[in-house]
């Protein structure tokens, strides 16, 4: 990740809205991507670092956990995450994906 990509993405989590669960707990959206991450991964307590590869590796997502992660984001987040946005650089590790997700959200709101 070059320096300027890592200083954006630095840049826009710190500004991560929190979100609120039924149950009243208050997580980040960073925090929530994870879960989700790990429920797809199916594993379970055992939740990826926040620059762990999420693809590319035997503990990565294949075509279907990848799949079920972009429905699970659309669902929670309320986004929609159209074809042209499959791109592998948003689904690198979890800190690109909150990226992804908040600016999706930011353009959400302006509409």
């Amino acid at each position: 990740m070059t320096g300027s990509v890592l200083r954006r993405t630095i840049d826009i989590l710190s500004k991560a809205p929190e979100i609120t669960r039924l149950d009243g707990r208050t997580q980040t959206v960073q925090e929530k991507v994870i879960e989700l991450a790990s429920i797809s991964l199916g594993r379970g307590s055992d939740t990826p670092g926040v620059d762990e590869p999420l693809y590319g590796t035997e503990a990565g997502f294949d075509s279907f956990s990848l799949l079920e992660f972009i429905l699970r984001l659309e669902d929670e987040f309320g986004i929609a995450i159209p074809d042209e946005d499959l791109d592998p650089d948003i689904f690198r590790s979890i800190n690109t994906v909150a990226a992804y997700v908040l600016r999706r959200i930011e353009e959400k709101e302006v509409q």
